[in-house]
């Protein structure tokens, strides 16, 4: 997608665009062109890198890029890159313009650093099939972590909840959402993020603001079953091995 810094464009940066099912998938096909050029080639065992990834050519979208809509953009393409054997995947940038991590003028955290942040700390081997959802406003992604499984769950939809079941208990769970006012904010489990929620990461208090649970935090109480994500929302979910 194109911003309008850009003077030409296949496609302008916008939200429908930006939160399509059908956009989102199309990133498999690069994907899958760079694989069958590595396998006509003798370095067949290459590890794919992807570089430069950012919501928007020219900068970033302004009010998009830099809002919790990318958010939502962002964890569903490092999933599906994930699941298409995508290597490592680098963002277009840490600071600068509307697509930076950190906002150039005040170095925030934006609300898709925690995100990239979340990912690199809990998102680990073996990467899973995707789970059937029912509805193409649906995503969701499976992956292994720390003696847990990981879900993470993208609701695209504009208007309606999302009804979560996975089949088995989860244990924890850290619901990414903005205020409808301020989409450039993140909320976590409704509450604002902080920047000490990265700083501090390995502080008890710290890691049950995520909602992560401490070693003796555990008990069969903390289970459960299922979970509603409000319009646009996502949430990363631990299931009980």
């Amino acid at each position: 997608q194109q911003s309008q810094r850009g003077r030409f464009a296949v496609r302008r940066a916008k939200p429908y665009t930006l939160l399509s099912a059908r956009i989102l998938n199309s990133a498999k096909k690069p994907v899958k062109r760079v694989q069958q050029v590595v396998q006509g080639t003798a370095a067949q065992n290459a590890r794919i890198w992807i570089t430069e990834s950012g919501h928007a050519l020219y900068g970033g979208e302004p009010g998009i890029s830099n809002t919790f809509l990318s958010t939502l953009w962002w964890l569903d393409q490092l999933a599906l890159y994930a699941v298409e054997g995508v290597d490592v995947v680098f963002r277009q940038s840490l600071v600068g313009s509307d697509y930076g991590l950190l906002d150039e003028k005040t170095l925030r955290p934006r609300p898709d650093y925690y995100a990239s942040f979340l990912w690199k700390k809990l998102i680990r081997s073996p990467v899973y099939e995707p789970p059937r959802v029912n509805s193409s406003k649906l995503r969701a992604w499976a992956f292994g972590g720390d003696q847990r499984i990981w879900l993470i769950v993208i609701n695209l939809n504009r208007h309606a909840p999302a009804h979560i079941d996975a089949g088995q208990p989860m244990r924890e769970k850290i619901v990414f959402s903005a205020p409808k006012d301020s989409p450039e904010l993140l909320l976590v489990n409704g509450e604002p993020a902080l920047p000490r929620m990265v700083w501090d990461w390995d502080h008890p208090e710290v890691q049950r603001w995520w909602g992560l649970l401490c070693p003796g935090d555990t008990s069969d109480s903390d289970l459960f079953q299922d979970i509603t994500l409000p319009p646009l929302s996502c949430a990363f979910l631990s299931l009980v091995p």
